[in-house]
C-alpha cells in the first residue's frame, strides 16, 4: 500500500529520502513563510552590534542568516544557539569555539544558561529573534535577573491551508507549523502518525490532538526524517 506523507516544509536536501525503502508519495506544502526584516532600525542595530562584545542567542537558522548575511566582518560574539539547523547555519560564519552554549531545544537551552549565568553578566545579551518567538528564553532571563535585548529579525507567516484526503503521516518543524496548521484544518484523521522534530512542537502537536507522535531524537531534518523511514518500513513489514 502507498503511503500518503504530508510534509509541512521545504526539504534542504531532498536526497534524504532516496533509500527509503516502501512506498510512498510525499507531498510538500509550506505552511509557514519566514521573511527577512528590512526594517531599516533593525538593521542599523545589527551593523551597531557587529562592532561590540555581545552575548548573541540564535534558536533559528533564519534569524543566523538574517543577522550574518548582513555583517561586512566576523564579529567577536560569545554565541548561545539549538543544536542541529541552527547550530549548522551559524558554522558556515563562524568556528564552533565561538559556540558558548548550546540546546537541542529552547528548554534545553534555558536550563543551560540558568545553570552557568556568570559569563552573561560579562557582556549585554541579545536575542535575536522572529515575531512569534517562544516566550521560554526570555523567561529564563528574566529569572536570573539578567537584561535581555530582543531584536526582531523575521516575521513569519502563515500560509493557509485545508488539507484533504487519506494521509499517513505528517511531519512537522516548528510549533509555528503546527498552529497554522490546526486553525484551518479542525480534524485528522485518529491513525495519522505525527513526526515532530523537537519537544516543544511535538507539544504544541498535542495540544490540539491525541494522535501519536514520534519526536526526532535531535533536531535536524535528517533525524526527523529517519524516524519517518524507521517507523513507515517496519509498517510495511507488519503488512506483508
Amino acid at each position: 500500500m502507498v503511503k500518503s506523507i504530508f510534509n509541512t516544509g521545504d526539504l534542504s536536501d531532498p536526497t534524504l529520502i532516496e533509500d527509503w525503502n516502501f512506498n510512498f508519495r510525499m507531498d510538500t506544502f509550506p505552511l509557514i513563510e519566514k521573511e527577512l526584516s528590512y526594517d531599516s532600525a533593525v538593521e542599523e542595530r545589527i551593523f551597531e552590534l557587529g562592532r561590540k562584545k555581545i552575548n548573541a542567542v540564535f534558536t533559528s537558522e533564519v534569524a543566523v542568516r538574517s543577522v550574518f548575511e548582513r555583517l561586512e566582518e566576523k564579529p567577536d560574539w560569545n554565541i548561545y544557539c539549538l543544536s542541529g539547523k541552527t547550530r549548522a547555519t551559524l558554522l558556515k560564519f563562524i568556528p564552533d569555539a565561538g559556540i558558548c552554549g548550546m540546546g537541542s531545544n529552547s528548554t534545553v537551552l534555558a536550563d543551560f544558561i540558568k545553570e552557568n549565568p556568570a559569563p552573561l553578566r560579562e557582556y549585554p545579551t541579545v536575542f535575536f529573534c522572529g515575531d512569534r518567538r517562544m516566550p521560554t528564553l526570555p523567561a529564563a532571563f528574566e529569572q536570573i535577573d539578567i537584561p535581555l535585548e530582543e531584536l526582531v529579525c523575521y516575521k513569519t507567516s502563515c500560509c493557509p491551508s485545508r488539507i484533504r484526503g487519506d494521509i499517513d503521516g505528517f511531519l512537522f518543524f516548528s510549533p509555528s507549523a503546527v498552529e497554522c496548521y490546526f486553525a484551518h484544518n479542525r480534524e485528522i484523521s485518529q491513525n495519522a502518525v505525527l513526526f515532530a522534530i523537537g519537544q516543544t512542537t511535538a507539544k504544541s502537536i498535542a495540544a490540539h490532538c491525541t494522535n501519536r507522535v514520534i519526536v526526532a531524537p535531535e533536531p535536524s531534518e535528517r533525524a526527523l526524517l529517519n524516524e519517518v523511514k524507521i517507523y513507515f518500513e517496519a509498517q510495511q513489514k507488519l503488512e506483508k
